[in-house]
């Protein structure tokens, strides 16, 4: 016995290479095997054991009339009761930014983790817990991801009607710590009735902030159901006994409720009838007074167009006659013109007429002057006599007078014609005078004319301006008669409605909902259930690689060792004692495998599935479990293929006799292959290629061998890169080409039709918007699985329009659908979720509660939420009410984050609107969750890695030690190395491309199994791999072909040449 085992450690110890493939096969199905089928209940025990340590509730009460403290104290005496502990919970809305979000407010109990009324314990993340009535927690994620810090301020809004302060003493929190509570396992908060109609995030504040009387819901914890699997049925069993006597307790306590409920009831209705009664009245007030003003801007009117006539007709007036006055002052120019032109040729006349007169009197003077002269010499001279003296005297006297008389005709004859100039003067005068007179009498004119076109204009203007506005006011006051009257006859509706409720008001009752009602609760479960499946399917493929692998590499070594084998026959050993030598060096190689597989299997796969699913959880750390049972089964399993192939290898040599065995086993014999009937491609083929064709076809087990093997490298590779490329579809699919607007503005609950219509005129006239379209949306709910599932259902005022905004078509068929009267159109993973199809029925149960059958006319491609688009028309016919729109799609003419800043904050500050929501940063959030996936993606390479190398490793050792005195007899022939390496590798990378060509299509079937498993019920993933994902995952497998190959270089260069000398016997 020890030379046997020495035997069997020496033949490890000689065949490393062959032992090392078993061994790493052995592991790897091992680890798939085990790992993950351990991940589901290492994941199932993180869960029960977070459950545990954090005292999830085992029950939560509900009840639509909420709870008294005599309720709590009554659920207090219900036998098997570990805790007790009354909550206030209320959803609220919250802005970031122009963003809106819908908070749930959890109240904080003061009790310590060790009470066991201490109930869904709070897991501090970061900070602290609140010390005073205005401090919060909140969701650890939720934070990060809307911006907040620790030490902000968050403001809640009622999201209604109402005010805040009717169900909160205050509004404003600050952040003080981030938490997670077991309550929400997952982001998934639920649904609700206000904002976008899903909660976002959680805040926890101290429970004395709540207004209410009444609580929200009760908290229940049962003795000794913490000592069980809380996924297993004797868990359910201890919980729904004590579910069954609160039911009980319940129903009492609801009939004492119900006649308190209808007083609260119709109260409510008679405030809200006073309510409708005081609008009506304000109504018809402020109508009266916009038609008292506007009768008051008419008789304006009125009085200032007869003011304007009267001007008008006293300016002609005064315009006629200062424009005869100038025609008067021209005629009295022309005549003094024409008397002047009279004065001025007489003038003339006696000018030329008295000139030679007045020259002839100045030349007698002139002559009478010399004459005097003359005679002043005479008389001066002593020698004149006497009597010529007194001649002299009598001539002298007679020249002066002379003399005198012609200066005094020359001075009247220039008198006369002084008298002409003056005259001359006189009339010229006048015509200036008068013209002046003309000029100013015509500047007056004119300057009149223009002042008073002037003011004729000013005051026409005015009385235009005064005219548009009274046409806008009487249009303003008809639009807001046409508006009031809307919200008028809406209010009469809702009030209509109420009064039927209250006349049909239900009798109320308790929910006593288990664990089974949790939705995150229940969601992890069937999580694990997804992946439960996965490992039922998946590691059969690697049983099956093993397997091959096994067969092959043992199928060699007992070739190898016929003689060794004929020898032991022919010395007498059985052939069970033959078999076991290659029995136990398999069980050394799959034990040895196993061990190292379910070590690594059982810590990695776990921790890679768990942390990828945690994506969408909040759990703690992972917490194995150990599970010894599992790691048995699974390395049985393994080793027992590796047995039963390697029993199947030696069985056809040991029936054989020994003579037989101790001669070579004879070569296949040659057959005429396909490929050599097709003589014209056969020609073609240089001798290694013909080599390496035959060889492929004649080794049938190793071509399946490695065909299977590189096949599920490049599945795995495809299915890798495929997960990638689904995702990332979601954002090109969903927020590009179906969503083709680019933002969302909603309108407050409580905004009316007066400010919605003049946002959307505003809107109309912005810069920034390209085009808007109206609809109403609003929250509804159906029933998935028993479970609430978030439904938003949109009627838009333009349907035809709408189509711009939303690509309403069939992903199968590509057809565009168009909106019925008589049917919706849901988006498609809700018809998947709720197995509908066209022509069906689906139950929404709309915001008042009341369930509504819906026909389908059509289901529309769409991968995040869950939509029913429906006509107006076919909304009232549903509701018995009209649509109010609530909301505006946008699309802008840039999008950027400049340009959704600005359009944010110009419209946030209108009156009436809520929030506005914009998607281009959408694709950034999608791209991180892609990026978390890299991790696992980086597992799925790895292992498809290991598996190729694993089994190309095999089989070209395999390939080289059957053709060892082949390779070395083509080295003696001259071949030179590379040419050597080509001979044998050609096979391999022919192998290689027919298993990744193979793997590509296996790959497709797997990454839709994988999608199918790991989608959300709310996201519809696709199932799209890109052209470059096939690419590269082929390109991956022959890299690692190559890899492999390089390894083996050195095997094929170490072959030596004089083993093509030996003998064959």
């Amino acid at each position: 016995m020890k030379a046997y085992i020495k035997d069997i450690l020496r033949e490890v110890r000689h065949s490393m290479g062959r032992f090392f493939s078993i061994m790493a096969i052995v592991a790897i199905g091992t680890a798939f095997f085990a790992g993950v089928k351990a991940s589901v209940p290492d994941m199932l025990h993180t869960a029960d054991d977070y459950f545990r340590e954090y005292n999830l509730m085992d029950i939560r009460l509900m009840s639509s009339m909420g709870f008294t403290k005599e309720d709590v104290e009554a659920i207090r005496k219900a036998d098997g009761l570990e805790g007790v502990m009354p909550t206030h919970t209320m959803d609220f809305i919250t802005h970031k930014g122009t963003t809106q979000h819908v908070v749930k407010a959890i109240s904080l109990p003061k009790t310590d983790k060790d009470d066991p009324d201490y109930i869904n314990h709070v897991r501090l993340i970061s900070g602290r817990m609140p010390q005073n009535p205005k401090e919060c927690l909140v969701e650890e994620q939720e934070l990060k991801d809307m911006g907040y810090r620790i030490g902000d301020t968050i403001t809640l809004e009622s999201g209604t009607k109402s005010a805040v302060s009717e169900y909160l003493k205050q509004d404003t929190y600050t952040i003080v710590g981030t938490a997670y509570t077991p309550d929400y396992l997952n982001y998934s908060k639920g649904t609700s009735t206000i904002g976008n109609g899903t909660v976002d995030l959680f805040i926890m504040i101290d429970d004395e902030n709540f207004v209410s009387d009444y609580y929200t819901e009760v908290l229940v914890t049962v003795k000794g159901a913490d000592a069980y699997d809380s996924y297993g049925d004797a868990y359910f069993e201890v919980v729904d006994k004590v579910s069954n006597e609160l039911t009980s307790i319940g129903m009492d306590r609801s009939d004492i409720r119900y006649a308190e409920l209808q007083k609260l009831a119709q109260q409510e209705f008679d405030k809200g009838k006073a309510e409708y009664e005081a609008g009506v009245s304000r109504f018809e007030d402020e109508i009266a007074k916009g038609e008292a003003k506007l009768e008051s801007a008419k008789d304006q009117l009125l009085l200032g167009t007869a003011q304007l006539a009267s001007s008008k007709a006293n300016f002609e007036t005064m315009q006629t006659t200062m424009q005869l006055q100038i025609t008067q002052g021209e005629a009295s120019i022309a005549q003094y013109e024409a008397q002047l032109n009279e004065v001025v040729a007489l003038k003339q006349q006696m000018q030329e007429e008295i000139q030679p007169l007045l020259d002839g009197f100045e030349n007698q003077i002139a002559q009478a002057e010399k004459r005097l002269d003359e005679i002043e010499r005479q008389l001066a001279d002593p020698n004149v006599s006497e009597s010529e003296r007194a001649l002299l005297e009598a001539e002298k006297k007679v020249l002066e007078q002379s003399i005198a008389a012609a200066q005094k005709s020359i001075e009247s004859t220039k008198a006369a014609l002084v008298k002409m100039e003056e005259k001359v003067q006189y009339f010229q005068q006048q015509i200036a005078s008068g013209k002046a007179q003309l000029a100013a009498a015509k500047q007056q004119l004119a300057n009149g004319q223009k002042t008073a076109q002037q003011e004729f204009t000013a005051a026409q203007a005015k009385l235009d301006t005064g005219q548009k506005a009274y046409v806008e006011g009487k249009l303003e006051l008809e639009k807001n008669r046409k508006l009031g009257e809307k919200e008028l006859e809406l209010a009469k509706e809702e009030l209509s409605v109420a009064e039927q409720q209250l006349q049909k008001l239900p009798q109320p009752n308790w929910y006593v909902l288990d664990r089974n009602s949790h939705y995150a609760y229940r969601d992890y479960e069937s999580v694990t259930q997804r992946m439960d499946g996965i490992a039922k399917v998946f590691p059969l493929f690697f049983l099956i690689v093993c397997a091959l692998v096994c067969l092959t590499t043992m199928t060699r070594m007992v070739d190898e060792q016929r003689g060794m084998i004929g020898t032991y026959k022919a010395l007498g050993y059985s052939n069970g004692k033959i078999a076991m030598k290659y029995l136990a060096y398999a069980l050394v190689a799959g034990v040895v495998g196993s061990i190292i597989g379910c070590v690594v299997g059982m810590l990695l796969f776990p921790s890679v599935i768990f942390n990828a699913w945690n994506l969408m959880y909040n759990l703690p750390e992972l917490k194995f479990v150990l599970q010894l049972p599992l790691a048995i089964a699974s390395s049985v399993s393994v080793i027992a293929v590796t047995l039963l192939a390697t029993f199947v290898a030696c069985y056809k040599e040991l029936t054989e006799v020994p003579a037989l065995l101790m001669r070579p086993k004879p070569p296949k014999s040659g057959k005429t292959i396909l490929l050599e009937r097709i003589s014209f491609l056969w020609k073609r083929f240089s001798f290694s290629q013909k080599v390496t064709a035959r060889n492929i076809i004649r080794y049938k087990k190793r071509f399946f061998m490695t065909v299977i093997g590189i096949s599920g490298c490049t599945a795995l590779l495809v299915a890798g890169f495929g997960i990638q490329d689904s995702i990332s579809e979601v954002v090109d699919k969903q927020y590009e080409e179906i969503m083709r607007y680019d933002a969302m503005l909603s309108f407050d609950a409580d905004s009316t039709y007066k400010q919605r219509d003049a946002i959307m005129e505003e809107l109309k006239s912005d810069s920034l918007v390209k085009d808007q379209t109206a609809l109403m949306q609003i929250n509804a709910t159906v029933k998935d699985n028993g479970e609430d599932t978030a439904v938003s259902v949109i009627v838009p005022e333009d349907s035809a329009a709408f189509e711009k905004f939303v690509k309403i078509a069939n992903r199968k068929s590509g057809k565009e659908l168009s909106f019925a009267n008589d049917g919706a159109i849901i988006t498609e993973k809700l018809a998947m979720n709720m197995k509908l199809s066209v022509g069906d029925t689906l139950s929404i149960a709309l915001a008042d509660g009341a369930s509504k059958d819906v026909k389908i006319s059509g289901i529309m491609e769409n991968y995040v939420g869950h939509y029913v688009y429906m006509t107006p028309a076919y909304y009232k016919q549903l509701s018995q009410q009209r649509n109010v729109s609530n909301a505006l799609y946008i699309k802008m003419n840039k999008v950027n984050d400049k340009n959704e800043s600005t359009l944010g904050s110009r419209y946030m500050e209108k009156d009436g609107v809520s929030s506005m929501a914009f998607y281009h940063g959408v694709a950034e959030s999608f791209d991180d969750t892609i990026a978390s996936l890299n991790f696992v993606i980086y597992v799925l390479i790895g292992a498809a890695g290991l598996l190729a190398f694993v089994v190309l490793y095999n089989l070209t050792n395999v390939n080289i030690s059957e053709r060892i005195r082949e390779i070395a007899t083509i080295k003696v022939l001259g071949f030179y190395p590379l040419e050597v390496a080509g001979y044998v590798y050609r096979e391999n990378i022919v192998l290689t491309l027919i298993g990744g060509l193979c793997g590509l299509c296996l790959g497709i079937g797997l990454h839709a199994l994988i999608m199918n498993l790991a989608e959300m019920p709310e996201i519809m993933f696709g199932r799209n791999i890109d052209a470059s994902s096939f690419v590269l995952a082929l390109l991956l497998t022959l890299v690692f072909s190559m890899a492999v190959n390089l390894v083996m270089y050195r095997k094929l260069q170490k072959i030596p040449m004089v083993e093509s000398l030996k003998s064959v016997e």
